[in-house]
């Protein structure tokens, strides 16, 4: 088979597409390589948005917010907080208990939450590793949801939680009651905790 044979002008031509072709290429690598650095930097790690958590400070402090919650380091503990803590430092003004987290350390925490599940997490959350368990019960005289709770009084470490039109957190002897409007109990729980911490 003969070989075409190719013009002067003819192998310059081609040379000249084939360079073209290599240069548009080379400019659609850069510019992808460009994009790709520019959206790594605002959605990832370069970021200031997402790589680097808000914290807030109450009472001196530091609470940082992570995945949801405010998130307290202690030494080696860490406690959730659902509600910003300068809002549930100030759920109510009407506090009146005495006990505080070593008063809850390696014993039994009984919880009556019949209509506040969210608060019973919380609680649940940050006192567990300190309790030698926490919960759920019946209280006596209270609504009672599910009949095959144990029903505790005033004897045992019981935190009642329930439904009123005033927000008050009190004790009657070992129990803690924490009441108020359905929308401020998870404020009025987190305000619990905050104080037996002796942060409130």
């Amino acid at each position: 088979m003969i070989k075409k044979i190719e013009s002067k002008a003819d192998k310059e031509k081609k040379e000249k597409r084939n360079q073209l072709v290599l240069a548009g290429i080379l400019i659609v690598v850069m510019l992808f390589s460009i994009f790709g650095i520019v959206f790594q930097y605002i959605g990832g790690s370069g970021g200031t948005t997402s790589s680097q958590n808000p914290t807030i400070n109450y009472k001196g402090l530091t609470f940082q917010e992570s995945n949801g919650y405010y998130v307290l380091q202690s030494g080696s503990s860490s406690f959730y907080f659902s509600v910003n803590p300068q809002f549930a430092g100030n759920a109510t003004d009407n506090i009146f208990i005495n006990k505080t987290l070593a008063d809850y350390s390696g014993q039994v925490v009984y919880v009556s939450s019949p209509y506040d599940y969210n608060s019973y997490n919380e609680i649940y959350n940050d006192l567990s590793n300190y309790t030698l368990r926490v919960q759920g019960a019946c209280a006596v005289n209270e609504t009672c949801l599910d009949k095959t709770l144990p029903t505790k009084d005033c004897t045992s470490n019981l935190i009642v939680i329930k439904n009123a039109t005033m927000n008050q957190i009190y004790q009657k002897g070992n129990c803690i009651y924490i009441e108020g409007n359905t929308n401020d109990l998870l404020n009025l729980t987190d305000e619990f905790l905050l104080h037996i911490l002796g942060i409130n």
